[in-house]
């Protein structure tokens, strides 16, 4: 394990040194390597104690290196995404992902079923997917608040675990924070999730019928009867004819009720 916690480190440093100089898809590679390392020293039954502390703190740096190589802006045109450091992301568990091995095909759109917006859900959501239901990471690719900030969840590298199955292979998934079987979303969470569905689209070539709410794939309220009824719409090229959506200040009053 000695050998191999060198390596993954020194990838770890020739990263952080060629930040300003090197594309951002060989930094990427460089990480994806040195977190695979990370990962096998810890799970090497010969790694000693101090070896592991090594690994776990080389995975943090993994984590807030990746932030920094743009892997949240492949979407340029959209605008920012915000990193997985915005909301404290725990690091993912690589042996327990799938690779994306498939062109994206469909984009799934959620919602967290919450009365809470806040970015502390998206580390709960998280926290539950992968201790509770032993996944290796956050379900889904990308999350909106309703101040129609998006986040970057779990990285488009790996398939998805949010529609259940097989539903999952070549699959986008898009989860709003809130409820909204008992309310709409608001104007700016749309706003983010029409921007954010078309620049997807545009850079993997998805069909606009192959936008689907998760309700359509399995039996469930997700992603509530306002978003199903917006992603129906989209899908036919009928928002306009769509009732108004909530303003951002309605939504901050109806957060302190």
């Amino acid at each position: 394990p000695g050998a191999e916690l060198e390596l993954a480190e020194g990838r770890v440093q020739m990263t952080r040194r060629d930040m300003q100089t090197t594309s951002p898809e060989v930094l990427r590679h460089r990480l994806d390597l040195a977190e695979a390392g990370f990962h096998r020293v810890l799970s090497n039954s010969r790694t000693r104690p101090y070896q592991r502390s090594q690994a776990t703190r080389g995975l943090s740096e993994v984590e807030r290196l990746r932030d920094g190589t743009g892997a949240a802006a492949d979407l340029g045109t959209l605008g920012p995404i915000l990193p997985r450091s915005a909301w404290g992301a725990a690091p993912a568990a690589p042996t327990r992902l799938t690779v994306n091995t498939h062109a994206w095909s469909r984009i799934t759109v959620h919602h967290t079923a919450t009365d809470s917006t806040d970015p502390g859900v998206i580390r709960r959501i998280q926290k539950n997917h992968m201790e509770q239901r032993e996944f290796g990471d956050i379900g889904y690719h990308f999350l909106i608040d309703g101040s129609g900030r998006i986040f970057q969840g779990r990285d488009l590298r790996w398939q998805g675990a949010h529609a259940d199955r097989a539903n999952n292979i070549a699959n986008i998934g898009i989860c709003l924070l809130g409820n909204f079987n008992e309310e709409r979303p608001t104007a700016a969470a749309l706003h983010s999730l029409e921007g954010l569905i078309e620049a997807l689209r545009g850079r993997h070539h998805i069909e606009r019928s192959r936008v689907l709410g998760h309700q359509e794939l399995k039996a469930t309220d997700c992603p509530g009867r306002y978003l199903e009824e917006w992603v129906r719409a989209y899908r036919t090229g009928r928002l306009t004819s769509l009732p108004r959506a909530r303003s951002q200040r309605e939504h901050s009053v109806a957060s302190v009720r």
